[in-house]
């Protein structure tokens, strides 16, 4: 029948969105990483052992979202959680993918893996089978590519700042009332510290050893020194 694509050039095609699908994936967790020393404040490679030693990317992005919350400001944190969901349906195909055994079928021109999961009634479902066309995996690679240039982008976004100091020590004590209320009647007359400067995410520059940062100057990253 006209249109209907072959088992090899389905297969051929599966295994060249494939192949994309985890250099996109790589690259993600690279700009993600370079993401990570500008909330370590720290250089590249203190960075990369933090990141390294995390065995997995749910391990990772959690990191990253409990760094965003504690020094990024609240319209910072609105971004993160926006990408943060993103990345997690993302990463969810992504492990079908690289996980799951798999393969195109010309009965009804789909990809199908076949993958054990949790279920209700029978505890592990064996036989759990999740299905793409060809067409759905060879534009996966650009919806990780978009999620990556979206938090590439985040210090361009009208309002994200990332502050030195942590949330709670750069409010006010009446904003965390839990911890500070029975202070502040016993000293009515304290005042709070002035709220300090944020450290704008485009001007970060931080030193590593004796020799320049890598030019992966990501606009809200590390910029190379001058």
């Amino acid at each position: 029948m006209s249109g209907k694509i072959s088992y090899e050039e389905g297969e051929r095609r599966l295994n060249v969105a494939s192949g994309r699908i985890v250099r996109a994936w790589a690259d993600l967790e690279t700009t993600l990483c370079f993401g990570l020393q500008n909330f370590l404040a720290t250089d590249q490679f203190r960075t990369r052992i933090v990141w390294m030693s995390l065995s997995n990317f749910r391990s990772r992005l959690n990191l990253l979202m409990r760094l965003g919350e504690t020094y990024l400001s609240a319209e910072g944190v609105e971004h993160m959680r926006r990408l943060e969901r993103r990345m997690k349906r993302l990463a969810k195909t992504r492990n079908t993918i690289a996980h799951c055994v798999g393969g195109f079928h010309t009965e009804d021109q789909l990809v199908r893996y076949i993958n054990d999961i949790d279920a209700d009634d029978v505890g592990v479902d064996f036989i759990g089978e999740q299905t793409f066309t060809i067409h759905n995996l060879e534009s996966f690679p650009d919806a990780i590519d978009a999620v990556r240039r979206d938090y590439y982008s985040l210090g361009e976004n009208e309002g994200v700042v990332l502050y030195r100091e942590t949330k709670m020590h750069r409010e006010p004590p009446d904003r965390h009332s839990h911890r500070s209320g029975p202070r502040n009647r016993s000293n009515p007359e304290a005042q709070p510290s002035p709220a300090p400067k944020p450290l704008q995410i485009t001007q970060l520059q931080f030193r590593s050893g004796t020799t320049p940062i890598d030019p992966l100057s990501y606009s809200w990253f590390v910029r190379p020194l001058p």
